[in-house]
């Protein structure tokens, strides 16, 4: 069952439930009103019909007449169809009155319990002269509401003891009492139904407004559920429950898709590693592979060639192990391995680096410019590799004779460190990826002269794995012995010790 479904017969249930509870007690509201009346008539016609009812058994031996005479007759300020007898407690009837239009005399009669006769028979033994003021009293009779004797019709009866074990019975009709209650219930039962109706064609309506927003969701669900994960649900308001929902939703699909691009673009990445990887392995392979094709083929035959394919084969070989090192590398930082971070020297780092560069490349200038000591948390081993990765890029990259500068500054939170030359410079469009893995700016340039296309990308691995920022930029030549503008700038930052 939907659940507007439910919650229209819920509402629908209550609201049945209240308009029962209200008819139900309207009705006999009205009906105690409504009998009440007719016993207030009751009670003020019982001298009237005690009179009348006297009259009517003027013949019966030995009763008295208490009103001296016959005296008017006072039968039309009585009820129409109201019926009066004068009766003994063994349910003997002495005398009969019945009220009818026109005069007509009807045997329409109360059907009275005799029990209830005794009960109030023994009130009136040790009276032995009539009291018709007794008639009068309420509180010495009884009401009760019975059914006639023959036909169809109920009476409301007064019952009271008038002396000499005679009782005074006096009723009347409640025609009108039922058929006011009748008319009433008939317009409760159709006012409530129309009620229900109009309040149940509402309330529906109402639900599938209130329900309108979860029917949004529903439907962004499917769609997601088929793979659109940029589907959204649009919000009206956050103010309300659903709204409160929808914002939830949104949100958590948001993380899901940034998870599901997350995923994909390190699947794409680990394709376009793994592919380039096998491309850089492969040269140096079917450069071993083809010196050993020749070795056994005896195409090698005197010591020279020998010792020359020899020497090949190492630097091949020193190559293919600096590749799967750099890889292994490359790898343990993608698997999110912990790092344990103590205070560097980053000046001693980069003065250390400036020294391998002289050694590396005696035909260089390279200066250091660092005047205080900025300790920054990194490993000493990976900070050491990044900062050489990155003088080696600058010699590599520049023509032979071109100066190289170590700068190491600080700001307040972070120690940077900049390695800058004065080469040709990178090209601003190609500067978002040479850090980027097997990335090289000149697709020209052999792999023997250019390296793996590693060096960077382990560079921003590394700066990563530490919690600091890197990046290039155009060189600002302040040096009066270069002429030339052009250059790049290569820089890492990392967080002080105690930031």
């Amino acid at each position: 069952m939907k659940l507007r479904t439910r919650l229209l017969l819920i509402l629908v249930g209550l609201l049945a439930f209240g308009l029962l509870a209200t008819d139900i007690f309207t009705y006999f509201q009205l009906q105690s009103f409504l009998v009440g009346k007719v016993d207030q008539e009751l009670t003020q016609a019982s001298p009237t019909m005690l009179r009348e009812v006297l009259r009517a058994a003027q013949g019966t031996p030995n009763l008295p007449n208490p009103f001296g005479g016959p005296g008017a007759n006072g039968a039309s300020s009585l009820q129409p169809g109201s019926v009066g007898e004068l009766v003994t407690t063994n349910g003997e009837v002495l005398g009969t009155v019945h009220i009818t239009y026109g005069g007509t005399n009807s045997s329409i009669a109360p059907n009275i319990p005799k029990s209830i006769l005794k009960n109030l028979g023994n009130q009136t033994t040790s009276t032995n002269s009539f009291t018709p003021s007794t008639a009068t009293n309420p509180s010495t009779g009884e009401y009760i509401t019975t059914g006639a004797t023959s036909g169809s019709g109920n009476f409301r009866v007064l019952i009271v003891p008038v002396g000499q074990g005679l009782l005074l019975v006096e009723a009347f009709p409640l025609n009108d009492v039922y058929s006011t209650l009748e008319s009433l219930r008939n317009l409760e039962i159709l006012v409530s139904v129309g009620v229900l109706l109009v309040l149940g064609l509402g309330g529906y309506y109402l639900v599938v407004l209130g329900l309108r927003p979860l029917e949004k969701v529903k439907h962004a669900t499917r769609e997601i559920a088929a793979g659109n994960l940029e589907k959204r649900v649009q919000i009206d308001s956050t103010k309300t429950e659903i709204g409160q929902l929808s914002l939830d939703f949104n949100e958590m699909i948001d993380r899901i898709e940034g998870e599901f691009k997350l995923r994909a673009a390190t699947e794409a990445r680990l394709r376009r590693f793994v592919s380039d990887a096998s491309h850089e392995l492969r040269t140096p392979l079917s450069f071993l592979r083809g010196h050993a094709e020749l070795f056994r083929q005896g195409a090698i035959s005197t010591p020279e060639e020998l010792a020359s394919s020899m020497k090949r084969i190492e630097e091949q070989a020193k190559r293919m192990g600096r590749l799967v090192d750099e890889l292994l590398l490359l790898a343990r930082f993608d698997e999110g391995s912990p790092v344990v971070l103590v205070p560097i020297d980053l000046r001693l780092i980069a003065h250390d680096a400036a020294a391998d560069a002289r050694a590396m490349a005696p035909e260089r200038n390279v200066k250091v410019n660092a005047v205080e000591e900025v300790f920054v948390m990194a490993e000493e081993t990976g900070l050491r590799q990044v900062v050489g990765n990155m003088v080696r890029n600058a010699i590599v990259h520049t023509p032979p004779g071109t100066s190289i500068e170590l700068e190491v500054t600080k700001t307040h939170e972070a120690g940077l460190l900049k390695v800058i030359d004065f080469g040709p410079g990178i090209a601003p469009d190609k500067a978002q990826s040479i850090f980027d893995r097997f990335y090289r700016a000149d697709p020209s340039r052999s792999r023997d002269s250019g390296g793996s296309g590693l060096g960077l990308a382990i560079v921003a691995t590394i700066i990563q794995a530490y919690g600091g920022t890197f990046g290039v930029e155009p060189t600002l030549n302040n040096n009066s012995e270069i002429s030339s503008a052009s250059g790049a700038t290569f820089w890492v930052s990392l967080p002080l010790k105690n930031s």
